[in-house]
């Protein structure tokens, strides 16, 4: 597996995310870099080997951390229709991923979704989340929606997470995709 390192876009580019000929590409877009993943991620959200995951790949930006996801049969509810819990799982996953590439271990205290209308398979949806407020340096309230091609807003999710010790997690290593942590930053 090819590893990809976070990159500044200064045009259109399409990059092979999983290394191989026949892999799902991601566009990257001026101002958007690509987060890194590492290999041994074992999440079913974001993990590149998980067998059953959705493995999904972010895109960076100053204020923004997003991802696209096409949904399959696999992961429907009611006939035609993506898996309510799997849309939960996308928002949560954005949401925790900006905190994550900026250094933060966390993890989620609270999330609440709101399902605005049905997601249909085959289509890709994109979720994007931003932070709306950090609260001591321990919690941070965050906000997430998924869209359609067209922009329509069809789930928005607003989560609390929670700061812990990256051993709590089993994370030895957080990456910072700014040069610095959120706290370094802060400190500043």
């Amino acid at each position: 597996m090819a590893s990809i390192e976070p990159e500044q876009t200064t045009e259109k580019t399409v990059l092979n995310m999983k290394g191989d000929a026949a892999g799902e590409a991601t566009v990257a877009i001026q101002g958007w870099r690509v987060a890194p993943n590492r290999p041994d991620n074992p999440c079913f959200a974001c993990g590149p080997t998980n067998p059953i995951g959705l493995h999904l790949q972010f895109l960076v930006s100053d204020d923004t951390v997003r991802t696209t996801f096409v949904p399959g049969p696999e992961h429907q509810g009611y006939p035609g229709h993506m898996h309510g819990g799997l849309i939960s799982t996308i928002l949560d996953d954005v949401m925790a991923n900006f905190l994550y590439l900026r250094g933060l271990p966390v993890v989620t205290a609270r999330m609440e979704v709101k399902f605005k209308a049905p997601i249909g398979l085959g289509r890709p949806v994109t979720a994007s989340a931003r932070l709306s407020e950090e609260r001591g340096g321990r919690l941070f309230e965050m906000e997430s929606q998924l869209e359609d091609e067209s922009g329509k807003v069809l789930a928005e999710g607003r989560a609390t997470f929670m700061r812990v010790p990256a051993s709590k997690i089993g994370v030895d290593h957080l990456p910072s995709m700014f040069g610095q942590t959120a706290s370094e930053q802060k400190q500043k």
